[in-house]
């Protein structure tokens, strides 16, 4: 029997959902930033929705994690096609 404590996560009425369809990602030498935001046709700006911030470990367990779920997506649905990234200037504003 496994001696460390388990941990429970709720998915609640509270839990905010987030749709994105568009991510900047940098990295500093303690943090990774993930900004995420969602692009509609017709509008030239748009909100950055939140900013993710991971330490390097956690990042690098994110990709592994990411990874073995689009495998398993593409293992029961078919490749994933990719319509390529959005092309144009990408201007940040605000503080960083």
């Amino acid at each position: 029997m496994s001696s460390e404590p388990k941990v429970r996560f709720v998915l609640t009425s509270q839990t905010r959902l987030l749709f994105t369809n568009w991510m900047n990602i940098g990295h500093s030498p303690d943090e990774f930033f993930v900004d995420i935001a969602t692009i509609q046709p017709y509008l030239d700006a748009f909100p950055i929705d939140a900013r993710l911030i991971l330490t390097p470990a956690h990042a690098k367990r994110v990709l592994c994690a990411l990874s073995e779920q689009v495998r398993k997506y593409e293992a029961a649905f078919g490749p994933i096609k990719d319509h390529g990234t959005p092309s144009g200037e990408v201007i940040f504003e605000g503080k960083n």
